[in-house]
């Protein structure tokens, strides 16, 4: 049976139904260039996922541009001739500079209006430092490594507003089902990218002349960094709204008596300030170990540290499960006690050969300790006045991270760099058991 055609039972004098042919077409959606994908141009369909993008490529720039130059810059000082004081100097000066900062930082990075460019600006600063120092071996004849401590020194200040300025920025930029993951990537990718960026430095200073090696080298890093600082300004808050009015800053007593409220937050900050102050301590014994007592070339000090960042890019892959299942608590005291059990075995090593074990461990343990605090720091700060919480933390980390490095100097020229790294090493194990004790 023909099934009649509908229009057949209207009226013949409606007008007629215009084709499809005839109605226009879409128009075809123009493909992003590669090049502005890359570069995050292109205008982000998702803004989470866009961030995401840009704080991972900000981490394979800058992880690289950062870690090279801190762990090559001691060892510079130590190839100009530095004491053992002036070692620990350039280790501790910038926190120095970072404790008197910290909380003017805090307050210019709690207006989220100036978030970004404050961040941007103090990271472009930052970066202009390895420049610096490239200068100063070309200009300077004579006191190179002063000028080198006094320029580290005051590298402190922007260092510090980029810390307290990105945790706070994370949390306007990222969703708090994402941080972990990112954050865990983020470790991934730099010790990634610092494991490169390590491998081909001893390299090349093996191969070119002193100090041509690391005038170049530290040119070099100052391009890589800027291209970090063009990623951070890809960042776009998630919030799009208008800025809340800023409110009059409380004052210090009001302060004080929230601060006493937030018990967990408390502890978690007296925890940190020891793991910081045990960690550091070895800043300025390892070049000092590394190189005078064993006598390591560039070479074998470029292979132990790609080794180092080839472990924590490993570990950090771990990290985020082992965090997910057992808890902040857990995974710093482990670490603390794996970072603990590296020093003992770098104390005790023969010969540089054998410091490759260490490392391995040592890397390992590295990305429990740097997933894990900067995950405790969010879970423990509190909401509200996140900025001035942030702070804080900065303020007394760099307490820790300044008297750190002096104090392992300290017990160097009291005794020996065998003996303090052993000191360090207790009391590396000593704050991951207190970490695990207190009850949050």
């Amino acid at each position: 049976m023909a099934i009649p055609h509908l229009l057949s039972a209207h009226n013949s004098s409606m007008p007629p139904v215009r084709e499809a042919a005839s109605l226009p077409a879409p128009a075809p959606r123009r493909r992003v260039p590669w090049w502005q994908r890359a570069l995050l141009l292109a205008p982000p369909a998702d803004l989470e996922a866009h961030n995401t993008r840009a704080l991972y490529l900000d981490a394979a720039y800058g992880g690289m541009a950062t870690n090279v130059a801190i762990y090559f810059l001691p060892v510079l000082a130590v190839r100009l001739g530095a004491s053992d004081l002036e070692v620990g100097a350039l280790n501790a000066g910038p926190y120095l500079a970072g404790l008197l900062w910290s909380l003017p930082a805090g307050r210019m990075a709690g207006d989220r209006r100036h978030l970004l460019p404050v961040l941007l600006s103090s990271l472009s600063l930052y970066r202009f430092s390895c420049l610096l120092v490239a200068l100063i071996l070309l200009v300077l004849p004579r006191f190179q490594v002063e000028a080198l401590v006094i320029l580290n020194s005051l590298a402190g200040i922007p260092f510090v507003t980029i810390n307290i300025a990105l945790y706070t920025l994370f949390a306007h930029v990222l969703s708090a089902e994402r941080m972990a993951r990112v954050l865990s990537l983020r470790l991934a990718i730099t010790s990634l990218t610092s494991m490169l960026g390590l491998l081909l430095a001893g390299v090349w200073l093996e191969q070119a002349p002193f100090p041509f090696n690391y005038q170049v080298m530290f040119i070099a890093l100052f391009l890589i960094g800027m291209v970090n600082v063009w990623y951070f300004s890809r960042l776009r808050l998630l919030d799009q709204g208008a800025p809340p009015r800023p409110q009059p800053a409380p004052s210090w007593r009001v302060r004080w008596q929230g601060l006493r409220r937030e018990r967990r937050y408390l502890l978690f900050l007296t925890s940190a300030t020891f793991l910081h102050l045990a960690i550091n301590a070895a800043a300025a014994l390892y070049p000092i170990f590394v190189v005078n007592h064993l006598g390591a070339s560039d070479g074998w000090v470029s292979l132990l540290l790609t080794i180092f960042t080839a472990t924590t890019f490993l570990g950090a892959l771990w990290t985020e499960r082992f965090l997910q299942r057992w808890g902040t608590r857990h995974t710093l005291s482990v670490s603390m006690l794996g970072l603990g059990i590296y020093t003992i075995f770098l104390a005790t090593a023969p010969s540089v050969p054998f410091l490759i074990p260490a490392h391995i461990l040592g890397g390992i343990m590295a990305a429990g300790f740097n997933v894990g605090l900067a995950n405790g720091l969010v879970e423990y700060c509190p909401e509200e006045g996140r900025t001035d919480f942030v702070a804080l933390y900065m303020f007394l980390m760099n307490v820790a991270v300044f008297v750190g490095p002096l104090l392992g100097s300290a017990l160097s020229t009291a005794w020996d760099v065998v003996t303090a790294l052993l000191i360090v090493a207790a009391l590396r194990v000593a704050s991951g058991l207190a970490f695990y004790l207190l009850k949050y």
